[in-house]
């Protein structure tokens, strides 16, 4: 089975070049501000302190979220986004969502397991569970069937379910 996604990484900086909270450094495909008026089939926002702050500071990308939601197209955030991306702009406030446990004591719905699904919103709670959040996400966008067989490819403990 043969299956193509196209992603595109933005920075929500001026730059392209990104620092991360461990200091490394990555490079995104553009910036925000380039794509802010694009429509995805789903916008992910990545776990971590640092960078769930500043893009929950970035007004561009928050108007994307608002819409993407509106649109009932998917988003997705993992770790601490949930809360310091998604709760701080209300775009959970209708929905399950699960986040590191520290960060969901002020969701008003606290969702189960690892990785949420509520409406057109996943969640998950954090670097441990990045491998069922991202099949999740394939399993919405392209079936279960090709999350299944991506995920025969990566030797999971049978425990791991998504």
């Amino acid at each position: 089975m043969y299956v193509c996604v196209h992603v595109t990484t933005a920075s929500v900086e001026k730059s392209e070049q990104v620092c991360l909270q461990s200091k490394n450094v990555v490079l995104a495909d553009t910036t925000i501000s380039k794509v802010r008026n694009n429509i995805y089939d789903v916008l992910v926002i990545p776990g971590g302190m640092k960078g769930s702050n500043t893009i929950s500071e970035c007004s561009e990308f928050i108007d994307m979220l608002k819409e993407q939601k509106a649109n009932n197209r998917l988003y997705a955030a993992i770790c601490a986004a949930p809360e310091t991306v998604l709760d701080r702009h209300s775009l959970i406030d209708d929905v399950e969502a699960v986040a590191y446990p520290s960060f969901e004591r002020n969701f008003k719905h606290i969702g189960k397991g690892r990785v949420c699904v509520s409406k057109n919103c996943i969640t998950s709670v954090g670097p441990g569970s990045a491998v069922e959040f991202g099949l999740k996400i394939v399993e919405h966008l392209l079936g279960r069937q090709v999350a299944l067989s991506l995920a025969s490819g990566f030797l999971l403990h049978p425990a791991v379910t998504f």
